[in-house]
């Protein structure tokens, strides 16, 4: 603490990861380790508060062949937040973020990101609440390519900006509508529009019955435009010189209550359609290169809920379920042959149930059991996995604690196709924290 005004932190942490085990047996080689240094500042007086802060790090990954991954980079964030009277702020931020890749033999990348982004809130009229604003984002990425692949151009700069406004509106004691609208300007399809709003009624005291309905795009990113294989012609896959933003339309319901004060729960279910999602096309007249491209199209829906029960002042439980049903499909002039699994593999169900308790002697046991089903293309098995921690503060500024994860088996796959896939093996990890 640097006297009344201000706070320091710095930070410096060294971590890694042992090899899992593929799914034949074999070591796999995606060991990795990383070092991390870190400071943060916070300073607030009177109106005005700032926060600066940035990080450092280094990392590899083994390769079974070849040198080892490497991956490196630094960043800085500066934010300053005004209070300017009657509720009203005004904040600006500014992000450098520096991030280098390379992966002997296939691929090297340097890539610069400035950002700055301006937004303010006001009070307008009786019910209103206003946040209006925003940025600017840079990217200046530079490639190196190999035999295996390339981006093309080698180096690319480009430009993200973007203004939005939203408005809160109370309606009485009980409704309240907010509704906005972001443009948004890219360098390779120009302008998006993207508005959305959101209605929420308070229907009692502890129950509330929320709906909304949203437009967001994906814009596309130097994999669909700038991406070539083999490295040199000719070529077998090619971005597409016109991929558009993928589309998405958001409908969404929702119920919320809290029965008692040691009880809640929340219901929720969507409907999402999308267009123009990424497809892998041939050539016209059916020859090489594939071309990336937009014609797949479909929704997807769901439901999810979770609740948390305190049984005793000690010990909390905490629940939650997720559906998901997906239905796409190519547009009929498509003559995709990749599938639309390409779009995603995901489970239709996941449910996880969490224990923490709060024992004698300040020391806390939680438990964590997850259950996920199975991915459709390609197949990998359901499973369900326990995880546990055991902790003890020693004393206010000493803890020391025990967590295992992934205790119900040795090792089980979670996603990847055979033979290469890798299995997720048990982990015990002992843990000091000292805070000085």
């Amino acid at each position: 603490k640097l006297g009344e005004d201000a706070t320091y932190r710095f930070y410096a942490k060294r971590f890694g990861r042992d090899n899992t085990v593929s799914a034949t047996g074999q070591t796999a080689s995606d060991a990795w380790q990383n070092g991390q240094l870190g400071f943060r500042l916070d300073w607030g007086k009177a109106d005005d508060t700032l926060t600066l802060q940035g990080d450092a790090y280094d990392g590899s990954i083994d390769q079974a062949v070849l040198n080892d991954k490497t991956i490196s980079g630094h960043n800085l964030l500066g934010r300053w937040t005004r209070a300017l009277g009657n509720g009203s702020s005004l904040q600006v931020q500014t992000y450098y973020d520096n991030t280098r890749r390379n992966y002997p033999g296939m691929f090297g990348e340097i890539l610069d990101t400035y950002d700055l982004d301006v937004q303010h809130r006001f009070a307008w009229r009786a019910g209103h609440e206003v946040v209006w604003g925003g940025g600017y984002r840079v990217l200046r990425d530079q490639v190196t390519n190999s035999a295996q692949f390339a981006f093309l151009p080698a180096s690319r700069s480009l430009g993200l900006g973007n203004i939005f406004a939203q408005d809160t509106i109370t309606f009485g004691e009980r409704l309240l509508l907010t509704a906005g609208v972001k443009l948004e300007h890219n360098s390779y399809t120009g302008l998006e529009v993207q508005p959305s709003a959101r209605l929420a009624w308070k229907l009692r005291e502890h129950e509330l019955l929320w709906s909304a309905v949203s437009r967001a795009v994906r814009t596309p990113s130097r994999l669909d435009r700038d991406l070539f294989v083999p490295g040199t012609a000719p070529f077998l896959f090619a971005g597409g010189p016109d991929f558009r933003s993928e589309k998405l339309t958001a409908y969404e319901i929702g119920y919320r209550s809290q029965p008692a004060s040691y009880a809640s729960y929340s219901i929720s279910t969507f409907y999402n359609v999308y267009d123009r999602l990424r497809s892998l096309e041939p050539a016209p007249g059916g020859g090489l290169p594939f071309v990336i491209s937009n014609k797949m199209e479909g929704s997807t829906y769901g439901i999810e809920m979770w609740g948390s029960y305190r049984m005793r002042d000690w010990w909390q439980l905490k629940a939650g379920y997720n559906y998901l049903k997906q239905e796409l499909r190519f547009t009929p002039d498509s003559r995709d042959v990749s599938g639309v699994q390409a779009a995603g593999n995901d489970p239709a169900h996941q449910f996880s149930l969490r224990s923490t308790m709060n024992l004698a002697n300040r020391t806390e046991f939680d438990l964590g059991l997850r259950s996920v089903g199975a991915l459709p293309n390609p197949n990998v098995p359901a499973y369900v996995a326990l995880d546990a921690r055991l902790g003890w503060l020693v004393t206010k500024d000493v803890e020391v604690s025990l967590a295992g994860f992934n205790l119900f088996d040795k090792r089980h796959p979670e996603f990847g196709a055979l033979p290469a896939r890798s299995e997720i093996g048990r982990k015990i990890y002992a843990r000091i924290l000292w805070k000085f």
